[in-house]
């Protein structure tokens, strides 16, 4: 049986286009975005200092990785997505009336929480099947990572799990992603 070149866990290398990488990233940008508006929102909702804590500092974390994204998007040439999606404003706009309505409820937080951080580790994951330079997709990865862990915990404190236990030191920002030459 004949099969096809190459696989999604390793492409073949081949020239990739800058307008291609960009379109990626900044697909990557307005995910992070609509992750970033949920988890301020959650923020506003759920009860306990360190659970407001937590959000809030992974709100941060996606904005240092939206700044990062927006470096590369200009140094290749691109204008960098600013906003999130209109899905994400209608979503936000809905949990809010329902708050309005119900109440607000810690579970719907967190899994609202859940749903964007699992959209912002699949729009990483589709990102990484592209050939990329080895910096910039040693920043990807390593952003991805940390979004993966984060939707780990997300999905579990939707249920009513503890915090993980949270990390020894603040982990450091990512370094602007180096951006090579690109065939357009």
């Amino acid at each position: 049986m004949l099969q096809p070149p190459g696989d999604m866990q390793n492409p073949i290398p081949r020239p990739i286009s800058a307008r291609v990488v960009r379109a990626a990233l900044n697909r990557l940008i307005v995910a992070g975005c609509d992750e970033s508006l949920a988890l301020k929102s959650a923020a506003s909702i759920v009860q306990g200092g360190e659970r407001q804590l937590r959000l809030s500092h992974q709100s941060l974390r996606r904005t240092v990785f939206r700044n990062d994204l927006s470096i590369a998007v200009v140094a290749l040439g691109g204008v960098a997505a600013k906003s999130p999606s209109l899905r994400a404003k209608l979503g936000a706009s809905a949990r809010a009336l329902t708050r309005l309505v119900a109440g607000p409820h810690e579970g719907d937080a967190y899994a609202a929480c859940a749903r964007a951080a699992e959209s912002t580790s699949a729009a990483y994951h589709r990102v990484l099947r592209l050939t990329l330079p080895g910096d910039m997709r040693f920043g990807i990865e390593h952003e991805s990572a940390e979004v993966a862990l984060d939707c780990d915990e997300l999905a579990r404190l939707r249920f009513g799990a503890r915090l993980a236990r949270a990390p020894e030191s603040e982990p450091s920002q990512v370094g602007s992603l180096a951006v090579p030459a690109f065939v357009d």
